[in-house]
C-alpha cells in the first residue's frame, strides 16, 4: 500500500483549519478572557505535536503537552531552546526555512529532528504564521519515521527486482486497450531499446523487424478475440547499440479490465548457442567420415567441443544459483507449491523467518494447514487465467499471532511439472496503523465537538442563572406586593414556577459544562447502588425487574455522592423509559484493570458501573449523539435532551468515561469507569477528605 505525501499534507492542514475556525467561532460567543481560556485548552491538550516558534529569533516559544512527551523534554527544557537545536539540519538551512514559512512561500516540510534521548525521527511539518502581524510560526509535526524507511524499504525492493530482470534479460509489458498505453519494465524497455517516457500499442508494434509485423498484429487480434494463446518468437533491431536480437514473448488479455500482460525474454545468446550446437552436429559428421585421414584435427575438435559444452553447462548452473539467490533472499515470503499433491516443494528465508516454521517443517505442510480452507491456491493451476490476481487473508503464524497478509499465485515450470510461485506480502503493520488512526480520529473529533458544546453549554447556563435569578427574584417580591385577591396573583405563581423549573434546566446545562462545585470522596459504589436499591426499583414499577449484580471487595471510586446518584437516577429512568411493556434492567458494579474505550493511556485500575436494558436499542445516529445536549429520543414532551448530556459532564468532572453500546431491538448498556483508589492513591485522597472535614 502507497501512502501518499499529500494524505498527511491534507491531515496537518484540516487541523490546522479545524482550529482557526474553533476561534474564529469562539470570538463570536466569548469575552477575550474565554477565548484565550479556550484557546490554551485547545492548544495544550490537543493530541497532535504543536509548537508556536518565534521566526527572527527560531526559539520555541511555545508547546503543548503531545510535543514534550514527543521531544521527550519538560516545559522549561523545550521552550528554552531554538528549533535549531533538535532540527539536525544546517542552522543557515534552518533560518531559510522559517524565513520560507513566515513569507508564505511554503508550508509544509519535511526534517529530521533529535530527541532528548539522541535518537533522530523523521518528521513532517506544516507551519504557517500565527495572525497577519504575528512573528509567531503555528507547526503542527508528525513522526513519519516508519513511512519513510517503509517507502525506502519499498523502493530498494524495487530496485532489486528491476536488476533482477535485467540480469537475467528478462521483462514484463502491459498493453491497455483503452487509451493504446503501453508500459514497461526496466528489463521490458532494455530489451526493446525504448527511449522517452511514454509509448502507444502502434508504435510498440512497429519495432520488430518489418518480416514479424503482420504476424504480431494477428497473435493480439488471436488473444482477446479468440482467447488463443499469445505464445511468439520475432526478431527486432535496437538502434541504441546496434545489435538484432531476437526475443520471446507470452501474454494474457484480462477481459474485464481490457489489458493485455506479457512478458518478453531475449533467447539471442540461447538461439546462437543452438545454431552453433548445430554447426558441430554436422561438423561432428563429417570429421567421423574422414576420421582415418585426419585423426589429429578430429580429436582437437572433439577436445574443444568437450571444452564449449562444460562452458555452456557453468553458464547454465551460474545462471540457476542467481535465480535461487534472488528467492532464497527476498524479504517477502515465497513457496513453490505443487496444487496437484498439496505440497510445498521449496520456500524461501523470509518465509520461515516471518511464519515461525523450519525449511523441513514448510515441505511436509500442505498450504491449507497455514491459510485453511480459504486458501488461494486450492483449486488453481498454471493453466488458471487469474493466477496474477492478489487476495488479502488473514491467517495466523506458528506462535498463534495474528496476520493480514497479500497472497498472489504465479504459473511456473518447477523440474518439468506445472506448479505455483506463491508470493505474501505482510500488511498487519500498515492496516492496524489504519484503522488505529481513524478510532483516533473519529474519538479526538467527538472528543472536541463535546468539549466546545459544553462550554458554550456552561456560558449560557451562566446567563440564564442571572436573569432567572432577577425574574424569580420580581415574582417573589409582586406575589409579596399583591392582594391575596388579586387577579395577577396566579399569573405571578405560573411565572415562578416556570422560572423555577427553567432553572432546574439550567443545572443540568452546569453539570454538562462541568462546572458545578463538586466534593469527590472515596465512595464504596457497591454500597451506594444497594442503598439506591428501593428507589430504584420504585422507579422502574411493576413491569420492570431491576437485577443487580454488586462486587463487594472492590475497592472505593473518588466520586461526588450526590453527583453518582443524580447519574445513576438519569441512567435507570433512560433505561426504564427505552422498556415498551415488560423487561429487565441489570446494574453492575465490579473492579477491573483495563483501558477505557475513549481513553489512550495505559491499562489502569477502574471501578465500573454498567446500566444495561432489554429496551429497543439505538441505531448509529443516535449512538453518536446521546451526550449531545437537546438530543433525544423520546417523543416531543417527553424530554429536555438533557439528562445524558448531564451524566457525561458530571463522569467527565469527576474524572471517569462513559461509554454506549446498543443496537436496534436488542436493547442498551451504559457504562461509567471510575479511576479506582487504592494503595497511595486511597491515602492521598483520605487525606485531602480529613482536611476539608477539618476545615
Amino acid at each position: 500500500m502507497e501512502v501518499k505525501k499529500e494524505h498527511f499534507i491534507n491531515q496537518s492542514a484540516r487541523y490546522a483549519i479545524i482550529m482557526f475556525l474553533l476561534i474564529t467561532s469562539a470570538t463570536a460567543v466569548f469575552a477575550e478572557e474565554t477565548i484565550s481560556e479556550f484557546w490554551e485548552s485547545v492548544f495544550e491538550q490537543h493530541g497532535t505535536v504543536m509548537l508556536l516558534i518565534d521566526a527572527e529569533s527560531g526559539s520555541i516559544v511555545r508547546s503543548n503537552q503531545a510535543a514534550r512527551e514527543f521531544y521527550g523534554y519538560s516545559r522549561d527544557e523545550l521552550e528554552s531552546l531554538t528549533i535549531d537545536s533538535i532540527n539536525m539540519m544546517t542552522p543557515d538551512e534552518v533560518t531559510s526555512e522559517i524565513q520560507a514559512a513566515a513569507r508564505q512561500q511554503r508550508n509544509y516540510f519535511i526534517f529530521p529532528h533529535r530527541l532528548s534521548d539522541g535518537s533522530v525521527r523523521t518528521v513532517e511539518v506544516y507551519s504557517w504564521p500565527a495572525g497577519p502581524a504575528s512573528s509567531l510560526l503555528f507547526s503542527i509535526i508528525h513522526d513519519v519515521t516508519q513511512r519513510v524507511e517503509t517507502r525506502q524499504a519499498l523502493q530498494e525492493y524495487t530496485r532489486r527486482l528491476e536488476r533482477a530482470e535485467v540480469i537475467t534479460k528478462l521483462g514484463h509489458w502491459e498493453f491497455h486497450l483503452s487509451d493504446n498505453a503501453v508500459f514497461a519494465s526496466e528489463g521490458a524497455k532494455q530489451i526493446y531499446g525504448f527511449t522517452g517516457d511514454t509509448w502507444t500499442i502502434p508504435e510498440v508494434q512497429e519495432i520488430p523487424l518489418p518480416q514479424y509485423r503482420e504476424m504480431l498484429d494477428q497473435a493480439i487480434i488471436d488473444l482477446v478475440q479468440y482467447d488463443i494463446p499469445y505464445d511468439v518468437t520475432f526478431s527486432l533491431f535496437r538502434e541504441q547499440d546496434g545489435k538484432t536480437v531476437t526475443v520471446r514473448s507470452i501474454a494474457e488479455y484480462d477481459h474485464e479490465d481490457h489489458v493485455i500482460f506479457g512478458s518478453i525474454l531475449d533467447i539471442t545468446e540461447f538461439e546462437a548457442a543452438m545454431a552453433s550446437l548445430e554447426r558441430q552436429k554436422d561438423s561432428t559428421i563429417s570429421t567421423m567420415v574422414l576420421f582415418l585421414l585426419f585423426m589429429t584435427a578430429a580429436a582437437a575438435v572433439l577436445v574443444k567441443l568437450l571444452l564449449d559444452r562444460k562452458k555452456h553447462a557453468e553458464k547454465l548452473a551460474e545462471s540457476e544459483q542467481e535465480y535461487r539467490h534472488l528467492f532464497a533472499s527476498n524479504p517477502n515470503p515465497m513457496w513453490i507449491y505443487d496444487p496437484a499433491s498439496r505440497r510445498v516443494l521449496e520456500v524461501n528465508n523470509a518465509a520461515s523467518r516471518i511464519y515461525g516454521y523450519s525449511r523441513e517443517e514448510f515441505l511436509a505442510m500442505d498450504l491449507r494447514d497455514l491459510f485453511g480452507k480459504d486458501s488461494p491456491c486450492e483449486g488453481m493451476n498454471q493453466d488458471n487465467k487469474d493466477l496474477q490476481n492478489s487476495v488479502m487473508i488473514t491467517h495466523r503464524t506458528r506462535d498463534q499471532r495474528e496476520i493480514s497478509a497479500e497472497i498472489s499465485c504465479h504459473g511456473l515450470q518447477w523440474n518439468s511439472s506445472p506448479c505455483l510461485l506463491v508470493l505474501a506480502v505482510d500488511m498487519t503493520e500498515i492496516l492496524q496503523a489504519e484503522a488505529q488512526r481513524r478510532v483516533l480520529e473519529q474519538q479526538l473529533h467527538q472528543a472536541k465537538k463535546l468539549e466546545f458544546t459544553g462550554r458554550l453549554a456552561g456560558g449560557i447556563a451562566h446567563d440564564f442563572n442571572n436573569m432567572l435569578g432577577v425574574i424569580i427574584g420580581h415574582a417573589e417580591l409582586s406575589m409579596q406586593l399583591a392582594a391575596p385577591d388579586s387577579p395577577l396573583l396566579p399569573s405571578l405563581q405560573e411565572i415562578r414556577q416556570a422560572a423555577e423549573r427553567t432553572a432546574e434546566i439550567t443545572r443540568q446545562l452546569t453539570a454538562y459544562a462541568s462546572r458545578q462545585i463538586i466534593s469527590p470522596v472515596p465512595c464504596l459504589l457497591s454500597a451506594k447502588v444497594r442503598d439506591m436499591a428501593p428507589f430504584l426499583e420504585e422507579l422502574a414499577g411493576s413491569e420492570v425487574t431491576v437485577h443487580y449484580d454488586l462486587d463487594e471487595k472492590i475497592p472505593p471510586a473518588a466520586v461526588d455522592p450526590d453527583q453518582f446518584d443524580q447519574m445513576l437516577t438519569n441512567l435507570a429512568m433512560n433505561a426504564v423509559d427505552a422498556i415498551e411493556k415488560k423487561g429487565s434492567v441489570t446494574i453492575e458494579v465490579k473492579h477491573s484493570i483495563c483501558v477505557p474505550p475513549a481513553s489512550q493511556e495505559s491499562p489502569e485500575n477502574f471501578v465500573i458501573v454498567r446500566i444495561t436494558d432489554t429496551g429497543c436499542g439505538m441505531d448509529e445516529h443516535a449512538r453518536e449523539n446521546l451526550f449531545e445536549p437537546f438530543f433525544t429520543t423520546k417523543s416531543t414532551g417527553k424530554g429536555t435532551g438533557l439528562g445524558m448530556a448531564m451524566v457525561y459532564g458530571a463522569v467527565m468532572q469527576n474524572k471517569g468515561y462513559i461509554d454506549a453500546a446498543s443496537e436496534p431491538g436488542k436493547g442498551t448498556a451504559i457504562t461509567l469507569y471510575f479511576p479506582a483508589l487504592d494503595g497511595e492513591k486511597l491515602a492521598v485522597a483520605s487525606g485531602k477528605l480529613s482536611e476539608n472535614d477539618h476545615s
